[in-house]
């Protein structure tokens, strides 16, 4: 219960009071607007309000300081005390060198770029619309039950929806017909199927391989969600559609893409594992990936990790440079075909970075942390650099990123020297490089080369997230047709297509092509099927 208030006698004792309980009142909502804005407001709403607040405080601190003392400052006290714990309250939590927004040397600092909103959902004008009326048919006054009703406007509002797929029949219908005068027949001519005496049409070829190698569908699941739909597919009718699909229409164009690949100057290299079934138990084969990032394509190659892959493989790529990690199976191609070898500074790095993450002294290993940093520095340099001239990039590279590269290999020598009892795991990162200096110094040479090989190993994940969905390959067909569908799908998707779109296109139009005309299915040459307007 609120205890009663006793009031002066005196008429300006109670005026002074007054004024001391309105300007208290103004002090508490002073102090709940800035809780309020501690606990729900935004970092933007935070620094206009602050900016607001400022003023307010210091103008009603300049009022009280000027009539303390003249009408029973005393009381004022309180309210001076509370103002001035909001001020330094808001001198807190001003962000450093906001006055003038200036760095420490008196330069001024630039404002960060407002985050632009998501535009992912923005664009809708390229999807079916359906207009869906309410009220139209409303022709009374439910009030006053009069018809004199008069439109003022309507109002939109938008909802996406999805309309399942569906599986349709075609019935190809062949009419013949026989001239009475020379008894010659004519029929009429019905498209040509994909696939010999294969009742799937292009459509649902290409909606098995975009499932299976674009969204990494199982055969069982994929088997199962066609019951769905009332249709019953096996999983084995499933595997031989997509095995003679890849193999007898898409082959083609996988080995025109391997032709643009290997003609240019620079090639990444990267591999990953899966199991084989075999007889009696599983074993290990490889994806091989090699990527050309000028031209935006990567291509996929089945089999076994030994350099009998790269030598074939890499047979016709000559004189160029070949980015890859240290495995020595590439020696023999790279001496054989006169390639300039290059390894990849992500792989080092990484060493480095598992071994500070897993060490439990955060102090420990300031040696190797600082080799990190030197790093990451190099790397963040040189990615400015490409972004900018690319006539500059060789120039720009001697002269800033070089100084960087040899600051590396002085305090590796230095570390590896300095203690011969060190853990075998940092010696083993540190040799990483200073066995083949020359190796991580080559992308020094051509414009086009990254100090690192993540342009192959971001391709190679694709076939990494599908193994986590398909467990293991059935047979080497099966390996040899993963990497075609992937090689054609990965090269869409980097070329900003619609793999499902252009894969349609491809075993609808392909069957009919000379080779001759393979080039025009190449995906730079489809931008009918970009994905943005694809209808």
């Amino acid at each position: 219960m609120i205890a009663k208030m006793q009031l002066p006698n005196d008429i300006k004792a109670c005026h002074d009071m007054i004024s001391q309980m309105a300007a208290m009142n103004e002090a508490l909502k002073t102090s709940l607007r800035l809780a309020n804005i501690k606990l729900y407001g935004q970092s933007s709403e935070q620094s206009k309000f602050l900016e607001l607040m400022e003023q307010e405080v210091n103008d009603k601190l300049a009022y009280f300081n000027e009539q303390n003392g003249k009408i029973q400052g005393e009381l004022f006290t309180d309210i001076i005390s509370e103002l001035q714990t909001l001020q330094a309250e808001i001198e807190a939590k001003k962000p450093a060198n906001a006055e003038g927004n200036l760095d420490p040397q008196g330069n001024p600092i630039p404002k960060k770029p407002k985050k632009e909103k998501s535009k992912h959902m923005a664009n809708l004008e390229h999807l079916t619309h359906v207009d869906c009326h309410h009220g139209n048919e409303i022709k009374e006054c439910p009030a006053c039950k009069s018809n004199d009703l008069h439109a003022m406007g309507t109002e939109t509002t938008r909802e996406l929806e999805i309309i399942p797929a569906q599986i349709i029949v075609k019935n190809h219908i062949t009419h013949k017909f026989v001239c009475k005068k020379c008894t010659r027949i004519t029929a009429g001519q019905k498209p040509q199927s994909p696939l010999h005496k294969c009742i799937a049409g292009p459509g649902l070829l290409a909606h098995i391989l975009h499932s299976r190698y674009s969204l990494f569908v199982p055969y069982y699941r994929m088997s199962k969600d066609f019951l769905g739909y009332g249709l019953e597919i096996s999983e084995a009718n499933l595997c031989n559609w997509t095995g003679a699909t890849a193999h007898d229409i898409l082959l083609p164009l996988y080995l025109e893409i391997k032709k643009v690949v290997l003609s240019g100057e620079v090639v990444y290299g990267d591999e990953t594992t899966i199991r084989e079934l075999a007889k009696g138990k599983c074993i290990i084969k490889y994806f091989w990936c090699y990527s050309d990032k000028r031209s935006m394509y990567s291509v996929f190659d089945y089999s076994s990790r030994s350099r009998e892959n790269p030598n074939e493989f890499l047979a016709d790529f000559k004189n160029g440079f070949l980015i890859t990690d240290q495995y020595a199976g590439y020696n023999e191609i790279c001496k054989k075909n006169n390639l300039t070898r290059g390894n990849c500074w992500a792989h080092g790095r990484r060493k480095f970075y598992e071994i500070i993450v897993g060490s439990d002294d955060p102090n420990d290993l300031k040696g190797a942390k600082y080799i990190l940093y030197l790093i990451d520095e190099m790397l963040h340099l040189d990615k400015k650099i490409r972004e900018g001239d690319f006539d500059q990039i060789l120039t720009l590279r001697r002269k800033e990123v070089e100084p960087l590269i040899d600051a590396i290999f002085k305090n590796l020598e230095l570390l590896r020297s300095s203690n011969p009892l060190m853990p075998k795991i940092l010696q083993n990162a540190i040799d990483y490089f200073l066995k083949h200096p020359a190796e991580f110094k080559v992308f020094l040479l051509h414009p086009e080369i990254d100090p690192t090989n993540n342009y192959s190993e971001q391709r190679v994940r694709h076939i990494t997230i599908g193994r986590n969905n398909w467990l293991f390959t059935g047979s080497e067909r099966g390996g040899n047709t993963t990497a075609i569908a992937t090689t054609i799908i990965t090269c869409a998707k980097a070329h900003g297509l619609d793999p499902r779109a252009y894969l349609t296109y491809l075993i609808q139009e392909m069957p009919k092509a000379k080779q001759s005309e393979i080039q025009k299915f190449l995906p730079h040459n489809c931008t009918q099927f970009i994905a943005s307007q694809t209808p």
